[in-house]
């Protein structure tokens, strides 16, 4: 959000900043020194990540950190930065993590989102480990209720109705004719073209349409970056001790459609 009155930014942390936490994150992360890790996203930061859950306190991220490297160690982990969208309040870095898991190479999706509570960086890491353990493992809602009022507008509205309803035929005319779909586990699950997409959701709905709630909207007009919470499927809700968290980029053409959705999350569907 931008405050109308001004240029001044709401928060004491300006989007600059936290773009640099989001976009130096990862990378400091995998470079070992928890030193240099709590120096980046600053005094009580907490840090929310896939590996370690819930992170706190300067010793916490130290600790992290160590444990982080002691997992990821023998991959030759390599970070490639894709984009950042920001706002004032938050800004999302999207990067993909190269690893070498065996004799295979990997190109692990990240997603890095940084916010603030005027004082401190909250940061929320998405990313799945099937490629480490070909399994789904259960990441709880990172939300207890949406922290802003934000909306979906135009195609990306109109590709909600159609996903909460499994309405595939209205669906597809949301994509461009190049649209492409990644999976959170990246390469090969990467979907090109409308027939690709259209496959890949026939395939989704066979299994009922998911009930996704949007927790934060980002939209710098021309991506969207919402986390979300899988709160049901099928019209059946979850408790929600149940529900998942997880992470959708989706990028508008210029003629308004839909060019891309990059997932990550590691929620079985």
């Amino acid at each position: 959000m931008t405050n109308q009155a001004t240029s001044t930014p709401l928060f004491e942390f300006p989007q600059v900043e936290l773009a640099a936490i989001a976009e130096h994150y990862l990378v400091t992360l995998i470079g070992g020194d928890g030193d240099a890790l709590v120096k980046t996203v600053g005094a009580g930061a907490t840090i929310d990540d896939p590996h370690c859950g819930r992170i706190t306190g300067t010793d916490g991220v130290r600790a992290f950190s160590k444990d982080f490297n002691e997992w990821i160690e023998g991959y030759d982990a390599r970070v490639e930065h894709v984009r950042t969208t920001g706002s004032d309040e938050r800004v999302c870095s999207e990067a993909v993590l190269h690893l070498n898991v065996g004799d295979k190479p990997v190109q692990l999706p990240v997603a890095t989102v940084v916010s603030s509570d005027g004082t401190t960086a909250r940061i929320h890491v998405y990313y799945t480990k099937w490629p480490f353990t070909e399994t789904h493992s259960v990441r709880a809602g990172l939300f207890a209720k949406p922290e802003t009022n934000a909306e979906h507008t135009d195609v990306i509205l109109r590709y909600f109705e159609c996903l909460n309803t499994g309405d595939i035929e209205r669906l597809m005319t949301c994509f461009e004719a190049d649209i492409y779909f990644r999976e959170a586990s990246g390469p090969p699950y990467v979907h090109w073209g409308t027939a690709a997409v259209r496959n890949y959701f026939l395939g989704l709905f066979g299994k009922g349409a998911p009930m996704l709630r949007d927790d934060t909207i980002l939209d710098d007009g021309r991506c969207v970056v919402m986390e979300f919470s899988v709160i049901g499927w099928n019209g059946i809700p979850r408790e929600p001790d149940d529900w998942e968290a997880g992470l959708a980029v989706y990028e508008r053409s210029e003629d308004g459609l839909m060019r891309a959705i990059r997932i990550y999350d590691d929620v079985d569907f």
